[in-house]
């Protein structure tokens, strides 16, 4: 009897260890992305830009899609929000450097009065946004991977994930 007592106390403590250690992350954040493809003058947002040649069926800009949402839902300053929710109006565009393609990303938060010039249009990113997630731009290498992630033009630190994870 002492022995079945004993063993489970410690099933019961081991449980609760277990449960405190366990990583307490926010499955889910409400966020809202609208989309527009930047179709004007490229040298209009920056003289050096050269225009990428449009490619059909492109999964790198997939990628880069799933990725700039995935860094976007996954960012300490959104998660601290997720209550509230979020929507961004997002203008893109591919450009070419070196002979590779990447895409920049410009987002703020969503203003649906505005939206109708995103696609014709450079995007204005407030200077000094009222909230620290206001604006925010990101560039995606042709890997697919997020670089130059920046809220305000502040890069956001990031701790590396553990190796074997």
């Amino acid at each position: 009897m002492k022995k079945n007592l004993f063993f489970l106390c410690l099933f019961f403590v081991l449980l609760g260890l277990l449960s405190s250690c366990a990583k307490k992350e926010l499955l889910f954040v409400p966020l809202k992305i609208e989309w527009f493809e930047y179709k004007g003058d490229l040298s209009k947002i920056d003289p050096s830009l050269v225009p990428a040649p449009a490619v059909e069926n492109d999964s790198t800009e997939n990628i880069c899609f799933i990725a700039m949402t995935k860094m976007l839902m996954e960012d300490p300053l959104i998660q601290l929000r997720a209550d509230q929710g979020a929507t961004f109006d997002v203008q893109y565009y591919r450009y070419q450097y070196k002979k590779e393609v990447s895409i920049r990303f410009l987002g703020r938060l969503s203003e649906p009065e505005k939206q109708e010039t995103l696609e014709t249009k450079p995007i204005v990113i407030p200077l000094f946004p009222k909230e620290d997630i206001g604006a925010w731009t990101a560039r995606c290498n042709p890997k697919g991977q997020i670089k130059d992630f920046a809220f305000n033009g502040q890069k956001t630190k990031r701790q590396r994930p553990l190796k074997g994870k």
